[in-house]
């Protein structure tokens, strides 16, 4: 006799499409799209602007700082009225001549400021080394770092030398050039030295 085994009813189930997993216990995110890209791309090329943007101004102010700086000291230095010395040249080359023959020297010294002056004691003396009275002794001063606004003044006797008062406003390096008259004798040199500041 022949038996008829059972077997397990077997179910087909059709496959079910799979779904994106929640992140973070969220809802699924949806993939970009052209649009949102768009949009990306637009705030990032506006934050290259802004930052470029940002570079140049900070580049202009530091520029025009520089600018401000260098300009206060009145910006070129030129040598004052250096055509008609240039044309002058041979007769200062005399008269520097004169000078030396004549072997007088002189020397400035800074006595004191005064606010925004300085007052100077010039010592003038001839070649054995005596003091000059009785000469008329005129000094310009200009500071080396503006040609273009140098001051001029007349020394007094005082004691066995001259004294003279300048407005210097400004303390470093300045160069004076000093002259003197007594007579038919006439001396002229210049003189560089340190004014101090306050």
């Amino acid at each position: 006799m022949s038996r008829t085994l059972d077997r397990p009813a077997t179910t087909y189930a059709p496959p079910v499409a799979a779904t994106a997993a929640p992140v973070h216990g969220g809802a699924a995110t949806a993939a970009p799209t052209a649009a949102d890209e768009a949009r990306a791309s637009a705030r990032a090329g506006r934050r290259w602007a802004a930052a470029i943007v940002t570079v140049l101004g900070a580049t202009m102010a530091v520029n025009f700082w520089m600018l401000q700086v260098a300009a206060r000291d009145g910006g070129v230095n030129a040598e004052p009225d250096y055509y008609r010395k240039a044309i002058d040249w041979d007769a200062a080359q005399a008269r520097a001549a004169a000078s030396a023959a004549l072997g007088w020297s002189a020397a400035v010294t800074p006595v004191a400021r005064q606010g925004r002056a300085v007052a100077f004691r010039i010592a003038l003396a001839g070649r054995d080394g005596v003091a000059i009275a009785g000469a008329r002794v005129t000094v310009r001063a200009r500071w080396n770092g503006d040609a273009t606004n140098a001051v001029q003044g007349v020394a007094v006797a005082a004691g066995d030398g001259y004294a003279l008062t300048l407005p210097l406003a400004q303390g470093g390096l300045h160069e004076l050039r000093v002259e003197a008259v007594r007579g038919g004798d006439a001396f002229e040199t210049t003189v560089k030295l340190d004014v101090p500041a306050r």
